[in-house]
């Protein structure tokens, strides 16, 4: 998948869901710090997933011909 696309992706479904409600909340320096360490916890776990999901892609599409 394109790193673009994977960039929009993030930023359209996973960056919302996990900033839903910080605007209401009072954050400090280490809540801060956990929103991050997790956003990035989450890009790490969505990059592993992104890369089986195209080595399987690539696999089938190759056993086939």
């Amino acid at each position: 998948m394109h790193p673009n696309m994977k960039a929009h992706l993030y930023k359209t479904y996973v960056r919302p869901a996990l900033t839903y409600g910080c605007e209401n909340m009072n954050i400090n320096a280490s809540s801060l710090n956990d929103i991050k360490r997790t956003e990035g916890n989450i890009e790490v776990s969505y990059n592993k997933l992104i890369l089986v999901i195209e080595y399987h892609a690539y696999g089938l599409h190759h056993q086939k011909h």
